[in-house]
């Protein structure tokens, strides 16, 4: 029974593994005839020699769905080859493609989010459900296709369960997150949608703000209340001036080592792929800022919490801080619950849920840099990816800078490069 167990286990590992990677492998294909196509689960045989990968059509008949699935397996070789670069298995299963039932009609978002939330990680497919489509026009295809969507993303689900269920809710494919939230976080999701999934780095490069709960006295595997915990101290003395003195400690430019349940690669391996083996690697310490770091409420008892508010540099772990911090004061600590409170200026009051999208204008994305707005014939230079001269910015501002037309509309993203300013990425093209 204990072989079979472990055997299942693997089996549900790897399924997950699969339907992560060629969910993400099908954004990059950009095959107009997969457009509206959309992984919904994996499911491995006894031996995990064969994989079955199920898929739902958006906006597609029933009938088409043969189709799809010869399309879908004209690329089994490419799936292949981004299985064992992302995973570097030795073996990879033999891929068959299905359509998933559970995914026509009205049972389509309801099934994503249910699978995709929780069924998702057994790599079964999800579960057929009887909740109907909205009919009051929440499935928003007049909305624009280019631009930027900011969730207030709730707990329990991925970063990347979000975008599937907003690609499925807007009807678009080329959609993408500025920044991975854990499963148990809440808060601030800026997702791309269109050309402006282009001009994501922009808003993954932001300041971060987040509010967080610290429970010191109690370390765990993962940093966080989801793991067990692997370490206890008696810190019940501790007060709130001695929290907030060693705070203070924080605040500047500081080392993080990466922790094990992180998106980092090592070696082509996603920290947390190689966490769920229970295996843990070296991780190479990184620089990050600490603009702000204040308490906000503190709790004593045999376990105090910290109520704490951080302003910090992209790349920041919060558990990470919360742990150094609890080492600061001789014991140890993790995170008892996190909300990304602000991605640069996009705060967390602009944050719709995902019963009412909001597409932002491209514009919208890099309001935070200093913007340019040219003439019209400098606009269709700049639609054709022409340097601009230096001068057309202030002298201290290194950017990049949004470049607009007359209208508002954002023309590119340029960056400084010697004398001149040269595009980054070019997101309208004039005839």
């Amino acid at each position: 029974m204990a072989r079979y167990e472990r055997g299942y286990e693997r089996g549900e590992r790897l399924a997950e593994l699969l339907r992560r990677i060629l969910a993400d492998e099908l954004v990059r294909i950009g095959d107009e005839n997969l457009e509206f196509v959309t992984i919904t689960g994996v499911k491995t045989d006894r031996d995990l020699n064969f994989a079955t990968v199920y898929f739902s059509t958006l906006k597609l008949d029933p009938g088409e769905e043969a189709d799809v699935a010869e399309a879908l397996s004209g690329y089994r070789r490419r799936f292949g080859d981004a299985v064992r670069s992302e995973s570097r298995l030795r073996r990879v299963p033999r891929l068959s493609f299905q359509p998933d039932p559970a995914m026509h009609a009205g049972a389509r978002v309801e099934s994503v989010l249910r699978g995709m939330g929780e069924g998702g990680a057994s790599g079964q497919p999800p579960e057929e459900v009887a909740a109907p489509m909205p009919a009051d026009g929440s499935i928003k295809r007049d909305h624009p296709q280019d631009g930027f969507v900011v969730v207030d993303k709730e707990a329990g689900c991925t970063s990347h369960d979000v975008v599937v269920r907003v690609r499925e809710l807007l009807g678009i494919r080329r959609v993408g997150h500025s920044g991975t939230l854990d499963p148990a976080a809440t808060g601030v999701l800026v997702l791309g949608v269109g050309k402006a999934t282009r001009l994501l780095r922009f808003v993954t490069a932001l300041g971060k703000e987040y509010e967080a709960v610290v429970v010191f006295g109690a370390q765990t595997t993962t940093g966080d209340a989801s793991g067990d915990t692997c370490g206890q101290w008696d810190m019940s003395a501790l007060s709130f001036e001695e929290v907030s003195k060693a705070s203070e400690d924080f605040v500047g430019q500081i080392s993080q080592v990466p922790p094990m349940v992180s998106a980092v690669k090592v070696e082509g391996r996603r920290l947390h792929e190689l966490a769920r083996e229970g295996r843990t690697v070296e991780r190479k310490e990184r620089r990050v800022t600490v603009h702000k770091l204040e308490m906000l409420d503190f709790q004593e008892g045999d376990r105090p919490q910290a109520r704490i508010r951080v302003a910090c540099s992209s790349g920041t772990y919060i558990r990470t801080l919360a742990e150094d911090l609890g080492r600061s004061l001789g014991g140890g600590a993790h995170l008892l619950s996190l909300r990304r409170t602000a991605v640069g200026s996009f705060s967390v009051q602009e944050g719709c849920s995902l019963d009412s999208l909001e597409v932002l204008p491209p514009a919208e994305g890099l309001r935070d840099y200093l913007s340019l707005n040219v003439s019209e014939e400098t606009a269709r230079k700049v639609s054709h990816g022409r340097h601009l001269p230096v001068e057309l910015v202030p002298d201290r501002s290194g950017g990049p800078f949004a470049v607009l037309n007359g209208d508002g509309e954002l023309l590119a993203v340029y960056e400084r490069s010697g004398g001149r300013l040269k595009p980054a990425v070019v997101v309208v093209s004039y005839d």
